[in-house]
């Protein structure tokens, strides 16, 4: 009986791990960055609904309370995989949820429903986190390779998978703290001009999807170092950096309590009846 609880444990373990996208530092910075967007008022809100818990804090709360058992529910709502070669409208979703389901639900809910101080807390908590899934470009996955948990790499001769390279490894490399991150993306793309907010998260997941689709066909060598970070940091930046825009517009948008467009609505019910 012991020996079945500890594989169990293990087993647990290995599923959490290798679905927290971007890892502590990734969601961290992109919290960070998109507190910094926020005017003094609308950070002061943000903090009401989060108790008081600054952004980068909460960023990681989605994956920490996956510890306890009563929110193992919500695990499917971090990623959403669908057959190579089709769109996410060709294959029927989870009945439990998943990635795209989620941030629109929570969206819909955080504008038009009158929540509670702890389901506003958990609801925001659920929207920042998964905003960084959404960006995880393996967090759009294929089923086939189950968002590349199925992959196997080396990582600098360490064996690891390709899931992993992008949620944790390639931004740990850098040695930065998450504060000295959000400050060189800040002063590497706040220049451009790009309007990162138009759009909603069918179209930020089918940009995910788009860049996984070009990722996927690079993993031709198994033994992963200096070549591919080179190789692909810029593109992993970007998606943060964009991630933490997007965060802003939407925490923006719930603090002026903005009616969605018919557009969102109507992706919103197609969504929930695609089961």
């Amino acid at each position: 009986m012991r020996s079945l609880k500890i594989i169990f444990v293990i087993c647990f373990i290995f599923i959490n791990t290798h679905l927290q996208a971007f890892g502590k530092i990734g969601h961290r910075v992109i919290a960070e960055i998109a507190s910094r967007e926020l005017s003094k008022s609308e950070h002061e809100q943000v903090l009401k609904w989060t108790q008081g818990e600054p952004l980068w804090r909460v960023s990681t709360w989605a994956d920490e309370v996956r510890s306890d058992s009563s929110y193992r529910y919500s695990t499917p709502w971090h990623y959403v995989n669908f057959p190579y070669g089709k769109t996410y409208f060709d294959s029927k979703r989870s009945a439990e949820g998943d990635l795209l389901f989620k941030l629109f639900d929570l969206d819909e809910k955080l504008i038009t429903k009158k929540l509670t101080p702890r389901e506003m807390f958990e609801s925001i908590n659920f929207l920042v986190h998964f905003m960084g899934d959404l960006h995880q470009p393996w967090h759009i996955g294929i089923s086939e390779d189950k968002g590349g948990n199925t992959i196997d790499v080396m990582w600098f001769n360490k064996h690891t998978n390709i899931h992993a390279v992008w949620d944790e490894h390639l931004i740990e490399f850098q040695q930065l703290s998450y504060t000295e991150y959000a400050q060189y993306l800040i002063h590497k793309f706040s220049s451009a001009k790009n309007n990162y907010c138009e759009g909603n998260y069918y179209n930020w997941a089918q940009e995910s999807r788009n860049l996984l689709m070009k990722i996927n066909l690079e993993v031709t060598k198994k033994n992963l170092s200096y070549e591919y970070s080179y190789n692909n940091l810029s593109e992993l930046e970007s998606q943060l950096y964009k991630a933490s825009q997007r965060l802003a517009c939407i925490l923006k948008k719930l603090v002026k309590q903005e009616k969605n467009n018919k557009e969102f609505l109507e992706l919103n019910q197609k969504i929930q009846q695609n089961i």
